[in-house]
């Protein structure tokens, strides 16, 4: 609130016969000098009742204090989802599945074989998290909780992959979030649909063919038999390689309730036509038709699951 202060103004006295002229000083606004005046009565010309004339003037002539808007924040709730391919221990893990299975109550990431490093060995509990905006402004920092193996074939079969979920109290509120695990590439947090208020956060190692050997060996002229869809992801690539084609694109699809992260949904032609998908049981053409080093398009199932 902005105080003032009253500065009392000149009073004067009617005396017998004459007037008393006083020069009064104000200060703070100005010099108010008053009028005299000779014979009769009345009262001065700066006051015409004789009273006094009181004015004020502001002791403060700041602006009122600045208040920055207050800053949101929201709790974020997700879980990071990493492939996984193969047995139990590492011995039994597919080389470039991103995670390993170290019991069946538990997992984490690894070095990997034949893969660049550290792949994803920092995956794993109590490893940092940093939330950032679309600016790379750091929001929030938290850590993993440990990964728990979840097998979601419904027939009694191996289709795992690794979750590892996170809690952070305070998130500065965004529109989208970025999150960064341990030393792993910076990556897009999805709704989850299945999980309203909660996230997914894939691990992403790069889906390469050139990580794949028989993808760059010689072709062997002609075009084999395959069978892809419903494997991971390298065992599917590698199976094509193997028998004839090439790889031009893999991309990633939301994944149905039954299939893990990183699995084959289907292999198409870079025409547009369908080679493989779920319910063709091997090529829904003859192999015949097509002639070594064919390109193909692969599409593999992201952690997000579609929306029921």
């Amino acid at each position: 609130m902005r105080r003032t202060r009253a500065i009392a103004g000149r009073e004067q006295r009617r005396g017998a016969g004459r007037y008393r002229c006083t020069l009064g000083l104000v200060m703070a606004l100005s010099l108010v000098f008053a009028g005299c005046g000779g014979g009769g009565s009345g009262g001065s010309a700066a006051d015409p009742s004789g009273g006094t004339d009181d004015t004020s003037s502001p002791d403060d002539t700041s602006s009122p204090d600045e208040t920055n808007p207050p800053v949101l924040t929201t709790v974020l709730v997700g879980n990071v989802v990493g492939g996984n391919s193969g047995g139990v221990g590492e011995g039994q893990t597919d080389s470039l599945s991103e995670t390993v299975r170290t019991s069946e109550t538990q997992c984490r990431g690894w070095f990997g074989r034949d893969v660049p490093e550290p792949w994803t060995s920092g995956l794993r509990q109590g490893a940092s998290v940093r939330v950032f905006d679309g600016n790379g402004e750091l929001l929030g920092t938290g850590t993993l909780g440990p990964g728990r193996p979840r097998n979601l074939s419904q027939d009694d079969g191996d289709g795992w992959q690794c979750e590892f979920g996170f809690s952070i109290d305070e998130v500065v509120s965004a529109s989208r979030y970025f999150v960064e695990v341990a030393d792993l590439p910076v990556e897009p947090a999805e709704a989850d649909p299945l999980e309203p208020g909660s996230v997914v956060v894939p691990v992403s190692t790069p889906l390469d063919p050139d990580l794949i050997e028989s993808c760059s060996d010689e072709l062997s002229g002609e075009v084999f038999e395959w069978r892809a869809v419903e494997t991971y992801w390298a065992q599917g690539v590698r199976n094509l390689c193997d028998n004839g084609l090439r790889i031009r694109a893999i991309r990633r699809q939301c994944r149905p309730d039954d299939l893990p992260t990183l699995y084959v949904l289907s292999v198409v032609g870079t025409d547009g036509r369908v080679l493989e998908d779920r319910g063709s049981d091997g090529p829904t053409v003859d192999t015949d038709t097509l002639r070594a080093g064919t390109r193909v398009d692969v599409n593999v199932t992201s952690p997000v699951p579609c929306r029921s």
